[in-house]
């Protein structure tokens, strides 16, 4: 971190009252007898940066622990470069009321606890879990990342090298896609299911219009039937209207026949009574025998 690091204040946190370093590139050694605040000098700056120190994490300790006897409040500031190149200072008071401020270069002010702690490892790029194991080091736990053996060591490099992180991920990974596998298998279901119902709903569909067609073609059969029906109906009546026309004909000429022969008789009849006036003075005797003749003519003439 002194790389990142240039300048930590601190006010009234444990042994400092009023303390600010200026760091350099390269490494850098904070000197000083036992008990003269070295530790401290971590601590605030894992303090200021996250909010929280390892001591305070195992709570050994509590915020009134770490503020400087006899005061209310302490308070440290930080300036760092973030991992894009820009400086940014950040300023936390803890006492009774915690308040947190972050601001980048060229860039606005950010406050408030969460949304500094957010903002912090965005521009340095690591976690307080990270920092704790890898940057902080307590008096006396320097070697604790590494330490033990076998397993518990090789899991305790894993999860330093944020291989433990990984394995999570790939583990939360793989339930997630088995998961969204068995979602997908369920959806697919569905859909089947679906496409069933949707199939069903169309035969039904089809059937009804299919009976709706079969009703109507056999209300247009019986239809036919009826117009079948009547047509033969007309051709009868037709035929007998002709018969008559033809029965009305044979009479009409049979009354033209008649009328002739009534005409005919008529005007024999004139001609009887003519020659009969004519012999009017004759014998009864011979009228009658004139009148048998003519009689005779007649019958003779409509043969």
């Amino acid at each position: 971190m002194a790389e990142v690091i240039r300048r930590v204040a601190i006010q009234n946190l444990r042994s400092h009252a009023r303390t600010e370093f200026t760091f350099g590139p390269g490494t850098n050694v904070l000197v000083g007898p036992m008990g003269a605040g070295k530790s401290t000098v971590l601590e605030a700056i894992s303090l200021v940066l996250f909010g929280s120190c390892p001591a305070m994490k195992r709570r050994d300790v509590v915020m009134e622990d770490i503020i400087r006897q006899g005061e209310r409040e302490a308070r440290v500031e930080l300036e760092f470069v973030g991992k894009d190149g820009k400086a940014c200072t950040v300023v936390r008071r803890f006492g009774e009321k915690s308040e947190a401020s972050i601001k980048p270069e060229g860039e606005d002010e950010v406050t408030g606890v969460r949304k500094v702690n957010e903002e912090v490892e965005k521009r340095l790029g690591i976690s307080y879990d990270v920092f704790e194991r890898a940057v902080f080091a307590e008096q006396g736990r320097l070697d604790a990342p590494i330490a033990g053996t076998g397993r518990s060591r090789r899991e305790r490099i894993d999860e330093l090298l944020g291989l433990l992180v990984l394995e999570d991920a790939r583990k939360n990974a793989m339930k997630v896609a088995k998961s969204l596998s068995d979602r997908a298998e369920e959806l697919e279901g569905m859909v089947s299911v679906l496409e069933k119902e949707r199939v069903e709903e169309q035969l039904v569909e089809v059937a009804s219009r299919i009976s709706s067609l079969q009703s109507k073609i056999s209300e247009l059969q019986a239809e036919a039937e009826r117009a079948g029906r009547r047509c033969e109906e007309t051709r009868a009546e037709v035929e007998r209207l002709r018969g008559i026309r033809n029965q009305v004909e044979s009479l009409r000429k049979q009354l033209m026949e008649l009328e002739g022969k009534e005409g005919q008789q008529k005007r024999w009849v004139g001609t009887m009574g003519d020659r009969l006036g004519e012999r009017a003075h004759l014998p009864l005797e011979v009228l009658r025998a004139e009148a048998e003749r003519l009689a005779g003519e007649v019958l003779a003439a409509e043969k």
